[in-house]
């Protein structure tokens, strides 16, 4: 293991073996262990629990299709009224990323995942035991709002534990994190279907989510703190000597809320991007609601045979990471300088499909037409999915750094959620009032409206990037001067502070 004992001087800025940056720093003495050199086995354990809590948080919203009927039943109340938990539920997600990046970088990411979890799992039990509606949909809104943390957390904490540019492990587990969120929004429907005809008893959906998050946060009591400021922290309390305060929650908010909003207002690559991918996630929602319309309607199928029909989705992701993989070697065994825009390039083709599996899905769901036609646009549309969802995040981190990719990521999610959550509750007055083949050829339409996205900010997003503030910022902070000396670099996200241990090589202090 690689560690550093050096004298360490505390500031709001950075801290340096050289002593205090300031006046009046308080200088301690302490062991800084990166995360990235743990043993690789305790990484990979730690990694797959927080990839677990971001599947059974995103299994928390889909499974609860196969209550929607019982619902309906139970309470009495409109088909409408009965899907708005499937809001509430992302409506708690939309507000969970922004607030998780500043409280994991004030209190450490293990208390928040942890605490998420714990909190989810008791208001899941409360909407599983719901007597009322509105304590139904109260507690789903809190259960999403109590979850949604996990997201953000867990990609903090691959970050901190893997080097997710070059490490194959911390690129596959990346990789999984990313199918974790699709894989469970394709499998919900028929788990949740197929739980809840078992059972004959729709409270079953959140039942089962209740014992996964049980069983989930079993799993995260042996994962360590992995955010270097907070183990600096601990190390001092351990050694009773004086240590850096926790960062000011109210700044943190601003920083992780305020900047995010800013930024989605002025830099001209953010907005559109994000409600390409937005409007994306958000068609999958609209399918929750009218694939069931559709199956029963036109081809009489039953609550579990809809939930299968959300398969030919899944095996789309996995054709999309093929062609994802196809470009990635393509671009590791070119020569020629690749500017940032060509991340892009999966992009362009995923814009293509979706519209044309809506329209296929549209013209081809009749009665004279074999079911299986209808569901194999699914192919196309899970393959577009993840063509647009991928490529985008990942060329906005890379052009606005380190600093600023955290807020970029906590914004993403929130539109995703913001714009998903409303679809479920107008799906049912669209799709009757223009048809199901109107419906999705409506949605077809806006889709390609949005196509040209990725062509022009393939062609003008150089020109863009040269008059972004932000940009320039993130290029300052990460291109830092060089130092002659060694200098091992952590960096913390949105508090702003860096972890410098300069040591002469082969002083006393350095061990190895």
């Amino acid at each position: 293991m690689f560690s550093i004992s050096s004298k360490i001087g505390y500031s709001r800025g950075s801290i340096s073996s050289d002593g205090p940056l300031v006046s009046g720093a308080e200088i301690i003495e302490v062991d800084i262990v990166d995360p990235r050199n743990w043993p690789k086995r305790t990484k990979v354990f730690m990694s797959l629990g927080g990839i677990l809590a971001v599947f059974v948080a995103t299994l928390g919203n889909s499974m609860y299709i196969g209550s929607v009927n019982g619902v309906q039943e139970h309470f009495h109340i409109s088909l409408t009224l009965a899907l708005s938990p499937i809001t509430f539920y992302s409506l708690g997600f939309s507000f969970g990323p922004l607030v998780a990046t500043a409280t994991s970088e004030v209190f450490g990411r293990a208390i928040v995942y942890r605490t998420a979890i714990a909190v989810a799992l008791i208001f899941t039990v409360v909407s599983a035991s719901a007597h009322s509606f509105a304590t139904l949909a109260v507690g789903r809104f809190l259960a999403g709002a109590a979850v949604s943390p996990c997201l953000g957390a867990t990609v903090a904490m691959l970050n901190d534990l893997w080097d997710l540019h070059t490490d194959k492990v911390g690129i596959i587990l990346s990789i999984i994190w990313g199918l974790s969120l699709i894989w469970a929004a394709c499998l919900g429907p028929l788990i949740g279907e197929a739980i809840v005809q078992r059972t004959e008893n729709w409270r079953w959906s959140m039942w089962l989510i209740a014992i996964l998050l049980g069983v989930t946060s079993l799993c995260l009591l042996r994962n360590h703190e992995t955010y270097m400021p907070e183990i600096l922290r601990r190390d001092g309390k351990r050694r009773g000597q004086a240590v850096l305060p926790r960062g000011n929650l109210g700044e943190l908010l601003y920083v992780s809320i305020g900047r995010p909003l800013h930024m989605l207002l002025v830099e001209p690559i953010i907005f559109p991007t994000a409600l390409l991918v937005a409007f994306s996630q958000a068609i999958l929602f609209v399918f929750y609601v009218a694939y069931p319309l559709m199956l029963t309607t036109v081809y009489s199928f039953t609550p579990i045979e809809i939930g299968c029909a959300f398969l030919p989705m899944l095996i789309g992701t996995f054709c999309a990471f093929g062609i994802l993989g196809v470009f990635n070697k393509k671009a590791q065994e070119s020569t020629k300088p690749r500017q940032l825009e060509h991340q892009l390039y999966p992009a362009m083709i995923g814009s293509i499909m979706q519209p044309v599996a809506l329209f296929w899905l549209a013209w081809s769901a009749r009665p004279s037409v074999h079911w299986i036609a209808p569901l194999l646009s699914g192919l196309f549309y899970g393959c577009a999915f993840v063509l647009v969802q991928y490529p985008f995040p990942m060329y906005k981190v890379l052009v606005y750094g380190k600093e600023y990719g955290a807020s970029i990521s906590a914004v993403d999610i929130s539109i995703r959620y913001l714009l998903s959550s409303v679809c479920p509750l107008f799906t049912v007055q669209m799709v009757k009032r223009l048809t199901f083949a109107w419906a999705m050829s409506l949605l077809a339409f806006i889709s390609l409206l949005m196509l040209p996205v990725p062509w022009v900010i393939l062609k003008w997003g150089p020109e863009l990037r040269a008059r972004s503030k932000y940009m320039a910022k993130a290029k300052d902070h990460d291109n830092p001067p060089n130092d002659a000396k060694a200098t091992v670099i952590t960096d913390c996200g949105a508090n702003d502070i860096n972890v410098e241990a300069s040591v002469q090589p082969g002083s006393a202090n350095e061990k190895v």
